[in-house]
């Protein structure tokens, strides 16, 4: 049996190796939901988006996040979901609600979704 020498200057690129896959894994694993409906309320201060995903028994609306986009003449809407759905029961449609402040985006223009519309 022999001993491995540890160099330093080895572990720390190790380390930063590692932590740089790390950061670009977390990134990469927002995506963009399939929706099964939607729909927008708006009151005086917040734009209420009420909308249907696939759940496994562990989601809620705070795994997903709103992102707003100007687009030519029009607010391009993307839901992503930010945290997966870890559960193991058997999939079912569930409704959620997400409060954005109307100071956030322009509601002048029309709005239009940038995720899959799932109809079944």
């Amino acid at each position: 049996m022999y001993k491995i020498k540890q160099h330093p200057i080895a572990l720390m690129s190790a380390l930063l190796l590692t932590s740089i896959l790390g950061c670009a894994q977390a990134q990469s694993s927002s995506t963009l939901e399939p929706i099964h409906a939607i729909f927008l309320e708006q009151s005086e201060q917040h734009l209420l988006i009420h909308f249907k995903a696939i759940s496994r028994g562990c989601t809620s609306p705070q795994d997903f996040d709103v992102e707003f986009n100007e687009a030519d003449n029009m607010t391009v809407l993307a839901i992503h979901r930010i945290t997966p759905d870890r559960c193991r029961k058997m999939p079912k449609p569930i409704y959620l609600t997400k409060r954005i402040w109307l100071k956030d985006i322009n509601t002048e223009r029309p709005i239009t979704l940038k995720n899959q519309l799932l109809i079944k």
